[in-house]
């Protein structure tokens, strides 16, 4: 069973992690663009040669952070149990 983290710590560990693999994605998909550019878009001879644009839905969203375009916008908010007053 995939258990989510109960600390801030843990949250910052998922998040260094998805953001890592986001960043691996856009360089791929760099690397990819690039290749199909220097081969003069003749679309059909790359895509067999580069095989499909490399993607992940679950990263999209980062991928898009990380490209800095500003279309996505990232705000995170950590809070604790502790900082709820629950009297």
């Amino acid at each position: 069973m995939d258990m989510s983290p109960a600390t801030r710590l843990g949250n910052a560990w998922i998040m260094r992690e998805k953001f890592e693999q986001a960043k691996n994605l856009l360089e791929r998909q760099e690397a990819w663009c690039e290749k199909m550019i220097k081969n003069h878009g003749h679309e059909r001879e790359s895509y067999h040669e580069l095989g499909p644009y490399p993607e992940d839905l679950s990263l999209h969203s980062l991928v898009r952070l990380l490209q800095g375009n500003g279309h996505v916008r990232l705000n995170v908010h950590c809070y604790q149990a502790s900082f709820y007053d629950f009297k």
